[in-house]
């Protein structure tokens, strides 16, 4: 079916146009479920860090709580000054 610029297909053209998509009567579709499952690919040390990496950034973040602790501390109505 070749589409005219001022024709686009209807509800129904497309239905029919498409209507054994993705079924075994599609050919592409069963050559493309006839092919082997490739291997994944695997890639070696992608989670690797050094321990003073992951030291460091369980530091800072416990510094990080502790001033947000701070910052609580000093707005809660036991320190409220008038």
């Amino acid at each position: 079916m070749i589409l005219m610029d001022n024709k686009l297909p209807t509800l129904e053209e497309l239905d029919q146009m498409f209507a054994d998509r993705y079924t075994m009567k599609d050919d592409a579709y069963r050559n493309y479920c006839s092919q082997p499952i490739s291997d994944p690919p695997v890639v070696a040390g992608w989670m690797e860090r050094s321990r003073f990496e992951r030291e460091d950034s369980r530091d800072f973040k416990r510094r990080r709580d502790m001033s947000w602790d701070r910052r609580q501390r000093d707005r809660s109505w036991h320190d409220d000054r008038r």
